[in-house]
């Protein structure tokens, strides 16, 4: 398992956040995603078999961009 953290563009509101957690929480091998609106962070725990290109991408396709910190 690995522990993704990401810097989140535009995540201001709940709803941001909401949207979010459902989109990466939907692909295949996510074993757990929080997100923090204080500082912007998105943490996911995922199966070595999903990589961070297909996070990223869930993402950017509801309308935010990540840039991985860890």
């Amino acid at each position: 398992m690995t522990l993704e953290i990401l810097w989140i563009n535009g995540m201001r509101r709940e709803a941001d956040r909401q949207a979010i957690l459902t989109a990466v929480r939907a692909l295949s091998g996510v074993r757990r995603a929080t997100a923090n609106l204080a500082d912007r962070t998105l943490r996911v725990e995922r199966e070595d078999a999903l990589g961070l290109a297909a996070i990223l991408a869930a993402i950017q396709d509801v309308g935010y961009r990540a840039a991985a910190l860890a």
